[in-house]
């Protein structure tokens, strides 16, 4: 069974995946990946500490094979500078 590495950026910082784990091919690798960045962006996007957040998966040689990608960007529109939105 391939072996992949799940390399974590939270925005300026670099989590390595040092023991990686076997996956049945890529496709599951990815859902992996995406599943991980999902649950990095509820708990650290919310919190408004990381606002990118990247996943590189490599293969057991340690070579690229994607990057799941997660993003937020957040803009005010109308507010006066300060004003805070109440959630």
């Amino acid at each position: 069974m391939p072996h992949y590495y799940f390399d974590i950026y939270l925005g300026p910082n670099f989590l390595p995946d040092e023991d990686g784990q076997d996956c049945e091919n890529l496709d599951v690798a990815e859902m992996e990946a995406t599943s991980t960045a999902f649950d990095l962006g509820l708990s650290h996007m919310l919190n408004r500490d990381v606002r990118d957040i990247r996943i590189a998966v490599k293969d057991d040689d340690r070579q690229q094979m994607l990057n799941i990608v997660i993003s937020m960007k957040s803009e005010r529109i109308g507010l006066p500078a300060g004003q805070e939105i109440s959630l």
